[in-house]
């Protein structure tokens, strides 16, 4: 088992409990394993038991114990004002297979003023249960290199750098969770008009019904409480708002864990998109 370790950050501040003289993070850490999930469900009168009927993952408590070190009153008083309840703080948690992080709020601050071992209990709640991969998924479906032609001593001009592209790439979601994504798709050398965006893992399309002139950029984000799709102009830099674009018919995509095959296509233009998908991973636990 490799060395693991956390940091806390709070307003600006940062609690650094590996090269912190004030204090020590003792075992145990509650709340680093997976969430239970909590499940609705309705009874008939034709069945044995109950259906479910849905099913969401509870808030995730972290329950951190601190031994305060000399000069105690000094150094608890800098640790209460760190951990004030209702403020927010992120947790980083690092391993030598993952970093990421979590949010949440501080519940309350246990501090046993005359215990010999002045060990104080913080409790921080999260309201989401997930822990998120410290950087981006980032899959792109070609590469831009623009090019130039250098004299040499023949008749025609050899081409410096070019554009290749494929219509589909396997995008990896490496987390225990199906999550959303952010799709970029840029018009490069010509105009895109009606892009299609197909994950076969899942069968789901979309389907924007919109012409990307050339240089321009389609903005399109699935996550839950994000979802939105917006134009934006090279030259004004606008973002215009294009939701209405979505064909009644598509569904807005996701990334199941593991691989996911990603077809891009156009009615017309295809060969001049740019299309780059990013991604969080997210963990149920660590």
């Amino acid at each position: 088992m490799g060395y693991k370790y956390l940091i806390i950050e709070s307003n600006g501040k940062t609690l650094d409990f590996r090269n912190d003289n004030r204090f020590i993070l003792c075992d145990p850490v509650d709340g680093l394993n997976p969430v239970s999930a909590e499940y609705s469900s309705s009874k008939g009168a034709n069945y044995d038991g109950e259906r479910m009927t849905s099913a969401r993952l509870s808030i995730r408590p972290l329950t951190l114990r601190i031994k305060v070190l000399e000069p105690v009153d000094e150094n608890r008083h800098d640790l209460h004002s760190f951990f004030m309840p209702k403020k927010k703080v992120r947790v980083y948690y690092y391993s030598p297979s993952l970093n990421a992080y979590i949010d949440g709020f501080v519940e309350g601050v246990s501090d046993q003023q005359f215990y010999r071992d002045d060990l104080i209990v913080i409790s921080i709640r999260c309201f989401s249960p997930y822990f998120i991969e410290n950087t981006k998924s980032i899959t792109s479906y070609n590469t831009v290199s623009y090019g130039f032609h250098f004299p040499f001593s023949i008749t025609v001009p050899v081409p410096f750098g070019s554009l290749s592209s494929t219509d589909h790439q396997s995008v990896l979601n490496k987390g225990t969770e199906d999550v959303g994504c952010t799709i970029h798709i840029k018009a490069i050398g010509g105009d895109v008009i009606n892009p299609v965006i197909y994950n076969q893992t899942t069968d789901k399309r979309m389907h924007i019904k919109a012409t990307i002139n050339s240089n321009d950029e389609l903005l399109i984000k699935t996550s839950v409480g994000e979802k939105s799709i917006f134009y934006i102009d090279d030259v004004a830099l606008d973002k215009t708002n294009m939701i209405d674009s979505l064909d009644r018919t598509s569904d807005w995509i996701t990334l199941l864990s593991g691989d996911n095959l990603i077809y891009v296509n156009a009615e017309s233009g295809v060969k001049y998109m740019q299309v780059i998908v990013e991604n969080e991973t997210l963990y149920n636990g660590v």
